[in-house]
């Protein structure tokens, strides 16, 4: 049945009505099939899922671009299909399947150039990830910075969205417009951060993480960008759903409190369910991306190969962070010590013998970070020391 695609190509798949029914959730009882062939058949499974990115955007709420840019997506149309109409051959059966692919590319064209910018925004931000902050720092779209210096801080939207109070002794002014304006929080190691949004919804940012939102939710979804990590507390809106985008995840609510953690220099992100619950699709995945949490539920992702698991957990072991508590069950013990050095903004170097050790264990943020560094050593049966301004964690028995 599948051996049809072994030499489609893209527009082929468009064209196809049972893999278009497919990606449209009309055919979910193809699932298994589509997975096993596509398993074999890596390069098929690389133009399906160009086709199937396209596609999904049929789904996506309608958006708007200028007509010369539909021009120029005709235009690279019409060049792709003359380049391939290089023998005339069948011409005129072609023509036809040419034609009805340009209805089909022009008419979600502009859907697809439009909603791939907007996906691929999260990546520009994570390009330009930076580690040497030393204050949190609120940036506004018109390039205004505002640092604070506390460790720990709260940023407060009013309903409107054109009002800003920081740490409550600081109020910023915003004019007011017709469109949402694209503002920036960004947590350096040693801080954290708690900012509520014009929808009053909660959000707590654990150090070396960004948030970027609008001042205002103007659309028919509530979307933020996450770098790093943040426990959220969504205030309920059915007509308006709450959506986080990471490196490799969209999770989209309603209303519920959750924890994310998603950092740039980490091979896995994750999702921790707390209460409600959340829809999640895998970004570049094409088979079995769409995932549901229930509470007490948690989702960890492969940076690398996107594959995935869902797992039964106690919650609190990952949003403890909140209260300055850090719990770690079976946790590798190079994860436990990066968590570490962002949470004290100190550098913190091990030798690679400790990759394959994994502890437990509980450790109070609130103490200095050579006691809790004392007490990992305990747990790890390790030891460290200072050189040249930084920390070196190595096991014992290390040069037995």
């Amino acid at each position: 049945m599948m051996n049809r695609f072994d030499n489609y190509k893209f527009e082929d798949f468009l064209l196809d009505p049972d893999f278009c029914a497919w990606v449209m959730d009309k055919k979910k009882h193809l699932n298994k099939d589509y997975s096993a062939y596509f398993e074999k058949n890596p390069s098929v499974y690389k133009t399906a899922l160009r086709a199937k990115l396209v596609l999904e955007l049929l789904k996506d709420e309608n958006v708007s671009i200028p007509l010369t840019r539909k021009i120029q997506i005709w235009d690279l149309v019409r060049n792709a299909i003359n380049k391939t109409q290089a023998s005339k051959k069948n011409w005129i059966g072609r023509s036809f399947k040419y034609a009805a692919i340009i209805v089909v590319v022009v008419g979600i064209a502009s859907l697809f150039y439009l909603n791939m910018n907007r996906d691929n925004e999260i990546d520009q931000y994570i390009a330009s990830y930076r580690t040497d902050y030393t204050e949190t720092v609120l940036k506004l779209d018109n390039g205004q910075e505002f640092k604070i210096a506390s460790e720990e801080s709260e940023i407060v939207y009013n309903t409107e969205g054109d009002e800003i109070v920081i740490n409550n002794n600081q109020s910023i002014e915003l004019s007011k417009k017709k469109k949402a304006r694209q503002h920036q929080l960004i947590v350096p190691f040693g801080k954290k951060s708690k900012i509520i949004l014009e929808d009053q919804s909660e959000v707590w940012l654990n150090a070396g993480s960004q948030l970027i939102y609008p001042d205002v939710f103007d659309g028919k979804k509530r979307e933020v960008m996450l770098i790093g990590e943040a426990f959220f507390k969504v205030v309920k809106n059915k007509e308006k759903p709450f959506v986080v985008k990471t490196e490799k995840m969209r999770i989209e609510v309603l209303g519920t409190s959750f924890n994310i953690r998603a950092y740039p220099d980490e091979n896995i992100e994750e999702a921790v369910l707390v209460e409600g619950g959340i829809s999640l699709a895998l970004k570049n995945k094409i088979i079995n991306n769409k995932v549901e949490l229930r509470p007490n539920q948690r989702l960890v992702v492969s940076n690398e190969s996107l594959d995935y698991n869902v797992s039964e957990v106690n919650v609190e072991d990952f949003t403890s962070w909140i209260d300055g508590v850090f719990i770690f069950n079976d946790e590798p013990l190079q994860i436990v010590l990066k968590r570490v050095s962002r949470y004290y903004n100190c550098k913190i170097t091990w030798t690679g013998q400790i990759n394959p050790k994994f502890i437990s264990g509980k450790l109070d943020l609130k103490e200095d970070a050579n006691k809790v560094l004392d007490a990992i050593a305990v747990i790890s049966d390790g030891e460290y020391f200072e050189e040249n301004g930084q920390i070196i964690f190595k096991l014992k028995n290390e040069n037995e």
